[in-house]
């Protein structure tokens, strides 16, 4: 189902409703400046549910993904760096997990880095 547009209340309503889908993620893109790594980076992201690597079966090269509940609300902002990302603004840095970013003047973990070509794009 592409470019279904559901609220974030109907997706929950979806996902305990339904009985033959694997699994329903939430995805949209959205510009944010992001600072903690020199100047700031205005970056395309995509901003998703918890559950948006296990349901497409991708995990991340480094550190992990998103865990149940980091997509609620009041819970602690967490980011998974694309691997494009990783490489060209922070030179590949492996101590990039755990590093603190702020986007969207909230200050963000990094739990994990995505694999190559694992992209979401629009």
């Amino acid at each position: 189902m592409q470019d279904a547009r559901f609220s974030v209340p109907e997706l929950t309503d979806y996902r305990s409703e339904a009985r033959s889908l694997a699994g329903l993620v939430e995805y949209h893109s959205m510009p944010f400046i992001l600072l903690g790594d020199g100047e700031p980076t205005r970056v395309q992201t995509g901003v998703v549910s918890a559950n948006f690597f296990d349901v497409l079966g991708v995990t991340p090269r480094m550190g992990r993904g998103f865990r149940e509940g980091e997509d609620q609300p009041g819970a602690e902002p967490v980011l998974v760096l694309s691997h494009g990302y990783w490489m060209t603004r922070l030179g590949g840095d492996p101590g990039v997990v755990g590093r603190t970013f702020e986007m969207n003047d909230r200050i963000h973990t990094c739990g994990g880095r995505a694999a190559t070509g694992a992209a979401v794009s629009r």
